[in-house]
Formats: structure tokens, C-alpha cells, sequence
């Protein structure tokens, strides 16, 4: 019989073995604790299910509580995460019977919606369609071949995060989605392990802040993962000082706010809206999340 219990009831060596086959990392008790005395979203129990059967962990399903910005305001939903199943125990109803309690507690909590982030290629995308979620949102992509540019700006500077949390939400006031940067981002960020706040850098023209930008450079590429200026002048500046700092040919931009769209394609780049990086949305009662809505996730939001 497979039972549903959380973390508490779970050893480390169990679950460590569980998140290597799935995810490639160690996990413990003492990271869940963590993580819930730093992030805000996770309910009292941990967010974390575990099933049991005859002694043995067969899956993991993790459940948290972001707030999402819709037309009419915003709300608390549910959120799925770290969907795992032990490879023996693939197609046989552990990820079904995991992701079914996750949605009886969050119909407890009386959250309108659950959200997933998945990727569109994975097996579980169907389960997920099976389940009642639908997409509401591709993650897009930016890329450009890059030439050698000058720049006067100066990417320094320890990052202060409420200087970035208040620009980042004056970026994304015009838009929906998870677009809530919680106050204690910073730390949750520190405790979950992702995203890296040692890729975050304030962007200085002079002796003044202009914006910042989250990146690092890669072999072959300079992946952005978020930027934001307190201009467009200023993003477009930075933007080249990005340019200027690539040791590669290529920039990637991820998480790319929707209204840089047009200034990203004025500078050259080519962005792209059909890939396997899936936003998937359930609804629990009768209010419908709109189709024709623009959706953004910051690279925070995301989980």
C-alpha cells in the first residue's frame, strides 16, 4: 500500500537518493527546514510529500503558496514543484497519486488556481494535461550574435536587494503572472540554492546606479537571466555594456520581461516564444484564467 507522508517521516540518505536519480542533487531535513524559515510561500508542513511504499521512496511532489497577479488584483494559488518519481516506479501512479493530495491540500486552502513549471518534452507533460492543466505561457528566449563594443558603464558593486526588488517591480508594473517579488527574496533564493545571487550585478554610469543585470558567461555563450534599467535609455546602455563584457559570440536572454521585447529587436535580437519551457495553470473552480493575458515570471518567481 503507498502511503503519503512529508519530510519528517523521511530519512536523508532516502531523500538524497531520490533527488540524485531525478535532479542531481543532495537533499536533507535540515534544507527543507531551511528553506521554510527563509521562504514565506511554503506551508507549515514543509511543502514537501513523499511516497511510501513497503518501506521504500518511491516519489516526491513539492507544493508552495506564490501570489500571482491577475486583471482583477492579486491572489494566493498553489504552486507545484519538484515533481520526482524513482525510475522503477515510472507510469505506475506514484506522480498521479502524489500530485492528487497536493491538490486536495491546496482545495483545503481554497487557493483559484495551481500553477507548474515543466518543459513541453518530458513524459510527465502529459500526466500534467491528464490532470487538468493547460498552457498559459512559453518561456521565450533572446539571442544575438555579438561584436566587440565600448562601453562607459561599470558593472560593480555588492547588489543591494531592495534597490533591486523595487526597480525589478516597477519593470513589470504593466503586467500579470508571477510577478510578485516578495520582500524576503533575496534570502529564499540563498536557501533554495537557485537562482545564484552571486550572478546579480548593479550596473554604475559614473557614480550612479543605473540598473542591474543577472549573468554569467558560459563557454559559448553569456546567459542573461534578468535585467532591468531605470530608463529605456539606461537598459539600452546596459544592454551594450552587456554586449562589451561577453567573452563569447552569443548573448541568451531568459525571463526576458515583455515590454523589453521591442528594444531587444531594435538592437538585433531574435527572440523566440516556442519553446519546451511550459507554464501549465489548473483551475479549481470557476474563475478562468484569461487566454489572451500576457503572462510574465521573473526568474525569481519561477520554481
Amino acid at each position: 500500500m503507498m502511503n503519503i507522508v512529508t519530510y519528517e517521516d523521511i530519512h536523508d540518505g532516502d531523500m538524497s537518493e531520490l533527488t540524485l536519480a531525478c535532479f542531481d542533487h543532495t537533499y536533507s531535513r535540515a534544507h527543507v527546514k531551511g528553506m521554510m524559515e527563509a521562504d514565506s510561500r511554503l506551508p507549515h508542513w514543509g511543502g514537501e510529500l513523499y511516497a511510501v511504499e513497503d518501506g521504500r521512496l518511491m516519489g516526491t511532489v513539492g507544493v508552495l503558496y506564490p501570489r500571482l497577479k491577475t486583471p482583477h488584483g492579486v491572489v494566493r494559488v498553489g504552486g507545484i514543484r519538484n515533481v520526482c518519481t524513482r525510475p522503477s516506479a515510472s507510469r505506475k501512479g506514484v506522480a498521479r497519486k502524489l500530485m492528487e493530495e497536493a491538490h486536495h491540500r491546496m482545495m483545503e486552502e481554497g487557493v483559484p488556481f495551481s500553477l507548474l513549471m515543466t518543459s513541453g518534452s518530458l513524459v510527465a507533460y502529459e500526466l500534467y494535461r491528464k490532470l487538468g492543466y493547460r498552457e498559459i505561457h512559453s518561456f521565450p528566449t533572446a539571442l544575438k550574435k555579438v561584436s566587440p563594443v565600448n562601453t562607459r558603464l561599470e558593472f560593480m558593486g555588492k547588489p543591494d536587494p531592495e534597490y533591486l526588488r523595487s526597480l525589478y517591480m516597477e519593470s513589470v508594473k504593466e503586467l500579470h503572472g508571477l510577478v510578485i517579488r516578495e520582500e524576503d527574496y533575496w534570502g529564499m533564493a540563498e536557501a533554495r540554492g537557485w537562482p545564484d545571487n552571486g550572478n546579480v550585478i548593479t550596473v554604475y554610469d559614473g557614480r550612479e546606479p543605473i540598473g542591474y543585470v543577472m549573468y554569467r558567461n558560459r563557454r559559448k555563450q553569456l546567459d542573461c537571466g534578468e535585467i532591468a534599467g531605470e530608463s529605456v535609455e539606461a537598459l539600452r546602455d546596459i544592454i551594450c555594456a552587456l554586449e562589451a563584457s561577453a567573452r563569447c559570440e552569443h548573448i541568451v536572454f531568459y525571463y526576458i520581461n515583455p515590454q523589453h521585447y521591442p528594444l531587444l529587436e531594435e538592437m538585433g535580437y531574435t527572440i523566440c516564444s516556442d519553446n519546451w519551457g511550459k507554464v501549465m495553470l489548473k483551475e479549481f473552480g470557476d474563475e478562468r484564467w484569461p487566454d489572451d493575458l500576457i503572462f510574465h515570471a521573473g526568474i525569481y518567481e519561477a520554481y
